[in-house]
């Protein structure tokens, strides 16, 4: 009996916890729009998901093209 108990409290509180993640979010997406931009932060350390470019000395790699792509679609 315990161990059911302790299970569906267990289960309440990650459900609860889900739930204000996403109200969070959904403010957060709203703030976003209205500013007109979003902050993604890279090491730029890590080649080739994210490194400095020596031409450009502008971050390049996998995780800067999600983060475009992202940006775009928002």
């Amino acid at each position: 009996m315990r161990l059911k108990f302790s299970s569906l409290t267990g289960f309440i509180a990650a459900t609860a916890l889900a739930l204000v993640g996403m109200t969070a979010k959904a403010d957060q997406l709203d703030d976003i729009k209205k500013k007109g931009e979003i902050v993604f932060g890279v090491l730029g350390t890590d080649e080739p998901n994210s490194f400095v470019d020596p031409k450009t000395r502008g971050f390049i790699g996998y995780e800067i093209d999600i983060a475009t792509a992202v940006a775009k679609k928002l």
